[in-house]
């Protein structure tokens, strides 16, 4: 016989699955299946702070978003300084005041 835990996460899959697929589009490297298991890993740790009366599909929704935030925030600590071809792009061709014309009102030339 399956717990109640179990049967509530069969019911959240799809809700859980959806929040996963969009994070693994953007993360290359990054498996479904494995997001989805630690997702129900941190559902399973998180149990308690489920009450009766909450929403149980936005309980997980908001557990699922979190877990893939601290994912998307550990990846972006983990590029190497000039790791990052958009990033050397915007230093290498970011504009700086000398750069510029100065349009500042020449007595001289009026």
């Amino acid at each position: 016989m399956k717990s109640s835990f179990e049967q509530t996460l069969k019911t959240l899959r799809p809700k859980v699955r959806g929040i996963a697929k969009r994070f693994v589009s953007t993360s290359p490297g990054m498996e479904l299946e494995d997001l989805e298991q630690e997702i129900a890993a941190k559902l399973w740790e998180q149990r308690d702070t489920l009450s009766a009366s909450e929403d149980t599909a936005a309980w997980a929704a908001r557990i699922a978003l979190n877990h893939c935030t601290d994912l998307q925030r550990a990846d972006m600590r983990r590029i190497p300084a000039g790791g990052s071809p958009a990033l050397d792009y915007a230093a290498n061709h970011a504009h700086r005041p000398s750069d510029q014309p100065d349009h500042r009102y020449d007595e001289e030339t009026a």
